[in-house]
Order: structure tokens, then C-alpha cells, then sequence
């Protein structure tokens, strides 16, 4: 696959904003749907991310399951901000599992939704998984200009305290998202508001272990018994 299709997936696209005529759509809100869809499917598999790492040494393959790829993959560098204005980077994860999703704090629902799942999983489990090691979230968006730290902490006060909010600069948020297969699209804002604008992204929640590995991502989770389930299946594995 070539560079062009590379930056296609992961990388930011402008596009002229037009207005279906009898419906009130955006036009190429509907065209960037249709082409991370497009994406996902050119790379024969599930989750984008088991093409795109970063060619590093892999630990051990742990039990894979169902609907999961099972090799883990290792950081390369990144550095992003949490909602406090700490530091962020791949160091970040060792010590505890983490799960992980990718959107923007204007999101009007695929966000708030996967966020609510992770929360009532991770108070489920008390914030403590089956092998005893602690567990969290995280949520990175990838909408910088509107989601500041400020505006991060405010919108993550809503969910688990467990769960952090990181943003960073635009090539930053790029290096992650290449890294852990998270596509999304920016679409173009309305003519008379420039902050007025969707994000087209990824709905996958990824799972980091303990040892910073990323291990799994899961689509299309639909309740918190479903990813509690799954976390418990996931943490439990030798």
C-alpha cells in the first residue's frame, strides 16, 4: 500500500463543504464516512492498526480472542498533554491496563456513548482488573483547536475519574493515532463559524496493557457487560 493511501486514512482532510440540495446533508460529511469505511475495508482486516505500527520489537503473542488481533505492538515515541497539563507519553501506560478511544469533545455521540461504557466497566470492576493491576482510560482527541486542556477537564469530570483526557499538537496527535489505528477525518467548518465543524473518527476502544503493549481493539462494543466481559477475558489471559 502506498503513501498516498497512507495519508488518506490517518491524516487530516480539508474538504469543500456543499449541501445536498433536498435533504440539508453535507455532502462530504457523507464522502468521508464512505471513505474511512473504504479505508478500513482496503486493509483486509477489522482494525486498521495491524498494518500501520511502527516496525519495533513485539513480546509475546498473548491468547487472542475472538474478533481481537493477537500480537502486541510496542510505542514508538509520542508526546501528547493531559486535562491537568502533564505530560503524556508512551512511559504513561506501564503499570496498569488502559483503555483507550480516539474523538472529540463536540461529538454529539459516539463519544459520549463509548466514554459511558468505559466508565460503568471500570466501575464495575472497581478500577482494578482480574490479575490485580490497576485500570483506566483514556480519551484522546484529535480535535486540538476546540479541545484544550480546560475544556478536556471539564468533559472528562463527567465520566469515571479514572479516566484521562490528552490532546496535543497536530503531529502528535497523528503519530498516536497512526500508531494505534485510529482513522478520522475533519470535516470542513460552516461558512459563517469556523469552530462550528464534525470530526469523522474511529469508534474502536483499544486496550494497552500493563507493560505499555497495545494488545487488542474492540468495534462496535454495544454494552458495558460486553467490555467488562471482555476486559475480564482479556486481563485473565497468560
Amino acid at each position: 500500500m502506498n503513501d498516498d493511501h497512507m495519508k488518506s486514512i490517518f491524516f487530516v482532510k480539508k474538504q469543500k463543504h456543499n449541501l445536498d440540495q433536498t435533504e440539508g446533508t453535507p455532502l462530504n460529511l457523507i464522502r468521508n464516512k464512505i471513505l474511512l469505511i473504504i479505508a478500513l475495508l482496503l486493509t483486509g482486516s477489522a482494525v486498521v492498526a495491524t498494518i500501520w505500527f511502527a516496525p519495533t520489537s513485539s513480546p509475546p503473542t498473548r491468547q487472542a480472542l475472538p474478533g481481537f488481533w493477537g500480537e502486541p505492538r510496542v510505542f514508538t515515541t509520542f508526546t501528547l498533554t493531559d486535562h491537568q497539563k502533564r505530560q503524556l507519553n508512551q512511559d504513561w501506560f506501564t503499570g496498569s491496563w488502559t483503555l483507550v478511544f480516539f474523538g472529540y469533545t463536540h461529538c454529539p455521540d459516539i463519544c459520549p456513548m463509548a466514554l459511558s461504557l468505559m466508565t460503568e466497566a471500570l466501575q464495575n470492576l472497581k478500577g482494578v482488573a482480574p490479575d490485580g493491576m490497576p485500570l483506566r482510560g483514556l480519551f484522546i482527541s484529535v480535535d486540538p483547536d476546540r479541545d484544550t486542556p480546560a475544556s478536556l477537564a471539564e468533559y472528562v469530570a463527567h465520566f469515571d475519574p479514572r479516566l484521562t483526557g490528552a490532546t496535543g499538537q497536530r503531529v502528535e496527535i497523528d503519530n498516536i493515532a497512526k500508531q494505534f489505528g485510529a482513522a478520522y477525518f475533519i470535516n470542513t467548518p460552516e461558512e459563517n463559524d469556523k469552530n462550528d465543524y464534525s470530526v469523522t473518527h474511529s469508534s474502536s476502544i483499544f486496550f494497552v496493557d500493563p507493560k505499555g503493549h497495545i494488545v487488542n481493539a474492540l468495534m462496535n462494543v454495544q454494552t458495558a457487560s460486553e467490555l467488562q466481559n471482555l476486559l475480564i477475558k482479556l486481563t485473565s489471559s497468560p
